[in-house]
């Protein structure tokens, strides 16, 4: 049970690293909508390790395809749509967000685990305005993510 513990929690690291090294070669292409998406999936998987670290039962198929499995699915419709290139990518990239946290998000149980699901909702909103260089919203999610501790 500990060495497929192990290997999960590998692959799922690895995965991980392979966002995390796109995103950074995507910053440098200059594609920064494509870096901020892969950025996201990798902090994302952030709770498929936690999970592992608490022991409970991980399924791999909630584990996202390689990066280059997604800029290529994502380097087709854009030809298609060449004449709203710029509004294309960011049109998709915000809602996606949402509706995996919407879809991940299991119905609370209890008011606490109510209250966790809003916190960790209210941190990465932290964290993307702190990406995209808004620090106003940054600071506005960081304290309300503060109040209760």
């Amino acid at each position: 049970m500990l060495c497929l513990h192990s290997e999960l929690k590998q692959a799922v690291l690895s995965r991980q690293r392979e966002y995390k090294i796109a995103a950074i070669h995507a910053k440098q292409g200059g594609d920064i909508d494509l870096a901020k998406q892969h950025y996201h999936i990798a902090r994302k998987m952030d709770v498929l390790v936690e999970a592992l670290d608490r022991g409970e039962p991980v399924d791999l198929s909630s584990l996202p395809p390689p990066p280059e499995d997604v800029v290529a699915a994502q380097s087709a419709p854009p030809p298609l749509q060449s004449s709203s290139k710029p509004a294309a990518p960011a049109a998709p990239a915000a809602p996606a967000p949402t509706q995996v946290a919407t879809a991940d998000l299991p119905a609370p149980s209890s008011l606490g685990e109510a209250l966790q699901q809003r916190m960790d909702i209210y941190k990465s909103a932290a964290e993307g305005a702190k990406s995209k260089g808004d620090d106003r919203k940054a600071r506005m999610h960081q304290r309300i993510v503060k109040l209760p501790e």
